[in-house]
């Protein structure tokens, strides 16, 4: 592990990663060009149901935690990782996966409405979510959401 775990951490980062062939390249620019995991104030856990298509293992052990499960849900992901955790200890929660792809705000909605939505609405709710999700139908871990 990278980081002092008995540092404080401020957010919890959870990326659950669908080992899909394009799926690599998203968890890479968002692990290693926009250095998502710079501020020392996250602990980061990674979630894979796979990781045959990783070309750069050494990505892995940028997290805090790595945790492999035999689940394509990545709700079901998120929820095994914040059960690994104590929720009391983070203020902040950032749930990613591989298969979304940016920029959160679509290409028509123009510029000049962005400051809206991160200062109106960001200070008022505390969250910003690119997607509604719900878990796949006919999923074994379903049950347990």
């Amino acid at each position: 592990m990278k980081k002092n775990l008995n540092m404080k951490k401020n957010t919890l980062l959870v990326y659950f990663y669908s080992d899909y062939p394009e799926s690599f390249l998203n968890l890479f620019s968002s692990i290693n060009n926009l250095n998502l995991l710079e501020p020392k104030e996250i602990y980061s856990i990674l979630v894979v149901n796979s990781i045959k298509n990783i070309s750069d293992k050494s990505i892995l052990k940028k997290f805090d935690k790595f945790f492999k499960l035999n689940s394509n849900s990545d709700l079901y992901g998120y929820f095994y990782a914040v059960n690994s955790i104590n929720l009391n200890d983070y203020q902040n929660f950032i749930f990613m996966n591989s298969s979304c792809i940016g920029p959160i705000l679509p290409e028509y909605y123009e510029s000049k409405n962005w400051q809206i939505i991160f200062t109106n609405y960001l200070k008022k709710y505390g969250l910003v979510s690119p997607i509604i999700e719900f878990p796949p139908l006919g999923d074994k871990h379903v049950k347990n959401l």
